[in-house]
């Protein structure tokens, strides 16, 4: 386990599992060294508009569709957008599409 010293207090790192590279971090200030668009001190959450820490892989980017979707954040686990009134995509969760028996992809939703 890594160790920083501060005030002659040694305390751990604390680096997530999951997040950081190898468990390391700067000896001075306790930041570890962060996978692929992950952020944090312990580098314990994606960056905005990224999800998929769990993976052990870094965070991948939302990609969510500016138009059908409230906003490009998504689901910090399944990456699925958070799509406007009448809008879905099945197939990829990014909200580009109109759902069945509605029209007009628009950026207020579908009718």
């Amino acid at each position: 386990m890594h160790s920083v010293y501060v005030c002659g207090l040694v305390l751990a790192c604390d680096c997530d599992s999951d997040g950081s590279e190898n468990f390391v971090c700067n000896p001075d200030s306790g930041q570890c060294e962060c996978k692929r668009n992950v952020e944090g001190r312990a580098c314990d959450h994606c960056k905005l508009y990224y999800y998929g820490i769990h993976t052990g892989q870094g965070c991948t980017s939302c990609n969510c569709d500016v138009t059908g979707s409230l906003n490009l954040t998504c689901d910090d686990v399944t990456g699925k957008c958070y799509c406007k009134p009448g809008v879905e995509d099945v197939s990829t969760d990014k909200c580009e599409e109109c759902q069945q028996n509605y029209f007009n992809f628009t950026e207020e939703g579908c009718k």
